[in-house]
This record gives C-alpha cells, structure tokens and sequence, in this order.
C-alpha cells in the first residue's frame, strides 16, 4: 500500500491555504487580513506542534511573512500571507 505524502499528511492535520512540495521541502502558506497578533514563527510553532502529536516530526527549513495590499481575488501567493518550509525530520 502507497504511503500517504508529507504534504497530504499535513494537509490532513493543520488548516493550511496552500502547500506545495519540492525536492523534499514542503512550503505551506497561511493566509490573513488581520494578524491579530500572530506572526510567522507562531505558524511554524503551531505546524511542528501539530506534526509532532500525530507521530510526524518535521524540522523547519526556513519561514517568513509576505505582506501585500488587498486585491480581492488574488491568490494566497500573492496575498498577504506566512510560509513556513518544512521537510520530514
């Protein structure tokens, strides 16, 4: 039986608005208007967090913050979003 991806995995376990995976690295994004007081580390906390309790450690390869102005139907990427890479630990 085929094992489910990192990405999937993931994807079952933390509300993400878009992941994408390459060479091993997968790149999640965390889309927002407001912060309300949240950051970028805060999502990496949450995902590591998250991975660790369901018996799927992940290291944290790099993570940052994309603001943006508002264009109503733009696409996460080109929102004002957090991305955090991660790969299997």
């Amino acid at each position: 039986m085929k094992q489910p991806s990192l990405q999937s995995i993931i994807r079952g376990a933390v509300h993400v608005d878009s992941a994408s995976t390459r060479a091993g690295v997968v790149t999640l994004r965390k889309g927002y208007y407001y912060t309300q007081g949240k950051t970028a580390q805060d999502f990496a906390d949450r995902i590591v967090s998250i991975m660790e309790s369901i018996g799927h450690p992940v290291s944290v390869v790099s993570i940052g913050d994309q603001w943006a102005p508002f264009r109503g139907g733009a696409s996460v990427g080109q929102s004002s979003h957090w991305w955090v890479k991660v790969k299997a630990a």
